[in-house]
C-alpha cells in the first residue's frame, strides 16, 4: 500500500508504535539511578537540564557562537581543525568507553556533543572546560587530529561537492563572506597548519561566558522544561475537529514561554527580501540543485520543521523520480533569519522540472487544509522527530543550536500538537522569494 492510500488513522499508529520503542522498555524505579546535578559551568552562559529519568545515558551539546566564517582569511579549516583537537583531548582524558564526542562547525557556530556515562558527565564538563576553554590539546592530539583531517581531505581533493559547497554558502550569505569559505578548510591548510595557529583559533572559538549547553538524560532538572521532558508522550484523545491536541494534565507550553537566557541571534526579520538565481556552468555528469527560502520571523517553529518534513516527503517519494539522485529539506537558522533550505541532486536532463518543482511545492502545500490529512502527516512527522531524538545527544544537539540561535528551546512534543491544519498551510504560503543555485552543465542557454 503506498502512503498516499494509508487511511488517516496510519499516522497515529506511526506514532505510538515510535513512542512505545522509546518509552515503554523503560526499567523499573529501583533498576533507575538517582539522577545527575549538574551546576552551570563557570565558561558557559547557560545551562539547560531535560530529564529523561530511564535513560542509561547522558547527552551533552556545547553550542558556542562563532564558526568557520571567523576562520583567518586564507586559512580556512583551522577552526575544525581546533575543535576536533579539543574533542579527542577530552576522549582521550576521560578513557575509551567513557565518553564519545563529535564537533560539527558550521559558518556561524560550533556545536560540541559528547554521548556520556551519567557519572562521567559533570567531569566531562570540567575537562572540557579546562582543555577548550583553557590550557588547550596536547601536541600529540593535534597531530593525530590533523593527520586524520588531511587524510580526508585527500579522498575529496578531485570532488565537484567542494565547489558546490562553496557557491551554496555563497547563495545564503552573499559573494564575499567570510562564511563562504570550506568549514573543513583545504588540503593545503590542513597539511601547513602549525600548532600555534590551530591554538589561536582554539582560543576565537571557545571564548568563555559564550556557550549554551543544554544536557538530556537521568538528570535533576527543574522548572517548566522538566515537566515537559519528564512527561511521557500522551495520546491524544479523539477528536473530529483539528483542535490542538495536549495532554489535559499538562499545561502546554509555547516557545515563549520556556525558560530564555539572553543572547539569541537570529534576527528578527527574514534573511532576504528579493530573489535570485545563479547558474555554475560546470561540465559535470549531474546537476546540483539548491532552492532557498528565506521564513518570516513570526512563524511558529513546529510549523516551519513541519513544513520541511512535508517537503521533503513530497520530493523524496516512492517510488523515486527517475531523475533524482538524492535530496534534503533542512531548516537553517542564520544571524539573518531562518531559512528552509531544499538541496537535491539530479540528472542534467531533468534539472529545469526539478526546479519548477520545487518551486511550485510551497504554493501546493499552502492548499493542504483537510484536517484529516494534515493529522496523518502531523502524526508520521511527530513520529520521525521522536525516533530522530531519542539518543540523547541528538536531541541535546538540536536544543543546544536553538538556545544559542533563539534564546529558547522548542518544547517539541507538546508543540507539535498545537499544530493546526490552517498554521501549516500558512507557513507554506508564507515562504519568502527564494535564491536558487543551479551547479552543473547548462543544457537549457542558462534558463530553466
Amino acid at each position: 500500500m503506498t502512503e498516499a492510500a494509508r487511511p488517516p488513522g496510519a499516522g497515529w499508529a506511526v506514532a505510538v508504535t515510535a513512542a512505545a520503542l522509546i518509552f515503554t522498555s523503560a526499567p523499573t524505579a529501583a533498576q533507575v539511578a538517582p539522577p545527575v546535578r549538574l551546576e552551570t559551568p563557570s565558561w558557559a552562559a547557560h545551562l539547560e537540564t531535560i530529564a529523561r529519568p530511564a535513560a542509561p545515558m547522558i547527552g551533552l551539546a556545547v553550542a558556542l557562537p562563532t564558526g568557520s566564517g571567523a576562520d583567518p582569511a586564507d586559512r580556512p579549516g583551522l577552526g575544525r581543525l581546533a575543535a576536533e583537537a579539543v574533542v579527542a583531548e577530552v576522549e582521550t582524558r576521560l578513557g575509551t568507553g567513557e565518553v564519545e564526542g563529535r564537533a560539527s562547525v558550521a559558518p556561524d557556530r560550533t556545536v560540541i556533543t559528547f554521548l556520556v556515562r551519567p557519572e562521567q558527565a559533570a567531569a566531562t564538563l570540567a575537562t572540557l572546560g579546562e582543555i577548550g576553554f583553557g590550557t588547550g590539546p596536547s601536541t600529540a592530539t593535534v597531530a593525530t587530529v590533523r593527520n586524520r583531517r588531511a587524510e580526508v581531505l585527500r579522498f575529496e581533493l578531485d570532488s565537484p561537492l567542494r565547489e558546490v559547497g562553496v557557491a551554496r554558502r555563497a547563495l545564503l550569505y552573499g559573494s564575499g563572506d567570510p562564511r563562504t569559505r570550506p568549514p573543513g578548510g583545504t588540503l593545503a591548510v590542513v597539511e601547513s597548519a602549525g600548532d600555534a595557529e590551530i591554538d589561536a583559533a582554539r582560543r576565537t572559538l571557545f571564548t568563555t561566558g559564550d556557550a549554551r549547553v543544554v544536557a538530556v538524560g537521568p538528570i535533576e532538572s527543574e522548572g517548566a522544561m522538566a515537566l515537559v521532558a519528564q512527561t511521557p508522550p500522551v495520546a491524544p484523545p479523539p477528536t473530529t475537529t483539528d483542535t490542538a491536541m495536549v495532554d489535559p494534565g499538562v499545561a502546554a507550553p509555547t516557545e515563549a514561554a520556556l525558560p530564555s537566557p539572553p543572547g539569541g541571534t537570529t534576527s528578527t526579520g527574514p534573511a532576504w527580501t528579493t530573489p535570485d538565481r545563479r547558474m555554475v556552468v560546470r561540465d559535470v555528469t549531474n546537476t546540483w540543485l539548491s532552492v532557498a527560502f528565506p521564513v518570516p520571523a513570526e512563524l511558529a517553529r513546529v510549523a516551519v520543521l513541519f513544513l520541511a518534513d512535508r517537503m521533503q516527503q513530497e520530493l523524496d517519494a516512492t517510488p523515486p523520480d527517475p531523475g533524482l539522485f538524492n535530496v534534503s529539506v533542512e531548516v537553517v537558522e542564520m544571524p539573518e533569519g531562518e531559512v528552509l533550505v531544499v538541496e537535491a541532486a539530479v540528472l542534467p536532463d531533468a534539472s529545469a522540472r526539478f526546479e519548477r518543482r520545487i518551486l511550485d511545492l510551497p504554493m501546493r502545500l499552502a492548499a493542504e487544509r483537510d484536517p484529516a490529512f494534515f493529522r496523518y502527516h502531523r502524526g508520521r512527522f511527530r513520529a520521525g522527530r521522536l525516533v530522530a531524538e531519542a539518543p540523547p545527544e541528538q536531541a541535546a544537539e538540536r536544543m543546544a543550536a536553538e538556545l544559542l540561535a533563539r534564546g529558547r528551546i522548542l518544547a517539541f512534543d507538546e508543540a507539535v500538537w498545537s499544530l493546526e491544519a490552517s498554521m501549516a498551510a500558512d507557513a507554506a504560503a508564507a515562504l519568502g522569494p527564494p535564491r536558487i543555485l543551479v551547479f552543473g552543465p547548462d543544457l537549457a542557454g542558462g534558463r530553466p
